[in-house]
Formats: structure tokens, C-alpha cells, sequence
């Protein structure tokens, strides 16, 4: 007998969609924005809670354009975890930062 239970989709993204410096915050202990997230050794996950709850973290403001622009794309994709790694797929329509 089959039970339900809830599944997660994240998209792998590329790491190239973020700046050098946006992937390193996001990436080191502390987590300067305040973001839930998983770092691992080709990446990380970032939960892209939606807007009106991202907007009640007290780093709101200091979140990159580079971030801001994946998670909304990710929010009109529906998605609520983005993984960004550096075999992830390059998405049409956001910026790729080869090297800054």
C-alpha cells in the first residue's frame, strides 16, 4: 500500500547566476542575509521563502540583485529551494557572471 507524503522539487542552477562575492556569503558560517541554506562541496541550497516573508529578515535590504533575481524567478516557477551548483543548468533570462 502507497502512503502520500510531500516531495520537494529544487532546480540546479548555475553557480554562474551569482557573483563571486554573493556565492561566498551565502556560502560561509554566519550567513551574512540570514538565509536558511545547506552548503556542500560543489554548491548550496537556498530556501527561497517567498517575498512578503523574505521581506521580514533585518538583512532584506542587503540582499544582492544577483540573489533577488533567481529567487524570483524561482517564485513564477514555483519552486521554494534553489539549488545552485557548478554543473547546474544556465537559465535564459538571468544574468551569468563569468567572473567578476
Amino acid at each position: 500500500m502507497s502512503k502520500s507524503f510531500q516531495v520537494m522539487h529544487a532546480p540546479v542552477i548555475s553557480d554562474l547566476h551569482l557573483r563571486t562575492a554573493t556565492h561566498a556569503k551565502i556560502s560561509q558560517a554566519g550567513n551574512v542575509f540570514g538565509l536558511h541554506r545547506f552548503v556542500y562541496d560543489r554548491g548550496v541550497f537556498v530556501f527561497a521563502c517567498e517575498e512578503t516573508a523574505l521581506q521580514t529578515h533585518a538583512e532584506y535590504e542587503d540582499i544582492p540583485s544577483d540573489l533577488a533575481g533567481c529567487f524570483r524567478w524561482a517564485w513564477g516557477e514555483g519552486f521554494e529551494w534553489i539549488r545552485f551548483d557548478a554543473d547546474g543548468d544556465l537559465i535564459s533570462g538571468l544574468s551569468v557572471f563569468a567572473e567578476d
